[in-house]
C-alpha cells in the first residue's frame, strides 16, 4: 500500500504557501493603503496640476529603489508608496492627483487608475502588456484622454529615434531573459511605436528659453543619446526662485528630491541627456 503521508505533507505545504502568499499580498496592500490615506487629504484643490505638486512634494526623501515592478514571477499590479523608481513615482503621483480631483479618494480607485496608466488598455496580460517606454506611455495616455503632449507648443523639433533597446538587450530584463516569446511580443510593440510620426523634443540648449511656458506639475521625459532608448529619466516640473527644477526619484541621490540645479542646467550636467519631452495632465472627466 502506498502511504498517503508524503502527499498530505505536500498538500499542507502548498496550502500554507498559498495562505502565506495571500497574507503577504494583503498585508502589503494594507500598508500601501495606509500611506495612501495619509496623503490623499493633502490636496483640496480642483487642479490636477496643483495636486501633482502637492503629492509629489509630500514624498520627498522617500527612497529610490530600482526594479520594484520586477519582483513577482507573474505580472500583477504592484503598488509601492514607500519606495519608487522614476517611473513609478510619476505614475503613482499622477494617479493620486487624478482620483483626488475626481473626488474618488478611495484606495481601490487609486489602484484602478494606476493600472490604467501602467498597462495597455488598462488590462494586465503578461509582461508585454505593461507600457515600458515613456514615449509609448505618453502616447497611450494621450489617446485615452489623460494626458496632452505639449512639446510642440514649446517649439519642439523632431526627435528621430528608432526604439528597440529592450528587444536588443533582453539579458538586462529578468522577464525577457527567460522568455523568447516575451521578447518577440516586446519587439512587436517596438515596431508599432516606430511606425508612428516622429515625436518632438526640446533640445537641452533651448530649455532655458522656453521654460517660462512649462507649468508646475508638467511631466518631463528626458531624452537620451543611448541607442534604441527614447527616454532615460522622468519627473515633474516644479518652480524654485522663478526657475523650473525637476521633482523626481533620483537614482544618484537614492531618494525623491527636487534637483538642486534648474532643469536646463541639470541636463547640461548629464552628457547623455539630450533634451525633454513635456506632457500635461488633462482635467479629469
Amino acid at each position: 500500500m502506498i502511504s498517503l503521508l508524503p502527499y498530505k505533507k505536500i498538500i499542507l505545504f502548498t496550502m500554507f504557501s498559498v495562505v502565506g502568499t495571500y497574507f503577504f499580498i494583503h498585508s502589503h496592500n494594507r500598508e500601501q493603503e495606509k500611506i495612501f490615506k495619509s496623503k490623499i487629504e493633502l490636496c483640496q484643490t480642483a487642479s490636477v496640476q496643483d495636486c501633482i505638486v502637492e503629492y509629489g512634494i509630500s514624498f520627498l526623501n522617500v527612497p529610490y529603489v530600482a526594479h520594484t515592478l520586477e519582483e513577482n514571477e507573474t505580472e500583477q499590479l504592484v503598488v509601492n508608496l514607500d519606495k519608487f523608481d522614476c517611473a513609478t513615482f510619476v505614475e503613482s503621483v499622477l494617479a493620486m492627483a487624478i482620483v483626488s480631483v475626481r473626488d474618488k479618494q478611495q484606495y481601490d480607485h487609486f489602484a484602478e487608475m494606476l493600472q490604467k496608466l501602467r498597462y495597455r488598455n488598462g488590462q494586465i496580460d503578461g509582461y508585454a502588456s505593461r507600457i515600458h517606454y515613456f514615449s509609448d506611455w505618453m502616447y497611450e495616455n494621450t489617446q485615452n484622454g489623460i494626458l496632452q503632449n505639449v512639446t510642440e507648443e514649446l517649439n519642439g523639433v523632431p526627435y528621430l529615434k528608432t526604439v528597440n533597446f529592450m528587444s536588443e538587450n533582453p539579458s538586462l530584463y529578468k522577464q525577457l531573459a527567460k522568455s523568447p516569446e516575451t521578447v518577440e511580443k516586446t519587439r512587436l510593440v517596438e515596431k508599432e511605436m516606430n511606425k508612428r510620426p516622429p515625436m518632438k523634443y526640446v533640445p537641452k540648449a533651448e530649455i532655458k528659453t522656453i521654460e517660462a511656458n512649462i507649468q508646475e506639475g508638467d511631466i518631463i521625459g528626458i531624452t537620451t543619446s543611448v541607442k534604441g532608448l527614447d527616454i532615460a529619466h522622468e519627473g515633474f516640473a516644479i518652480k524654485r526662485k522663478g526657475r523650473i527644477h525637476l521633482l523626481h526619484a533620483s537614482s544618484d541621490e537614492k531618494k525623491v528630491v527636487v534637483s538642486s540645479q534648474p532643469l536646463s542646467d541639470y541636463l547640461m550636467s548629464h552628457k547623455s541627456q539630450t533634451g525633454i519631452i513635456v506632457c500635461r495632465a488633462n482635467h479629469p472627466r
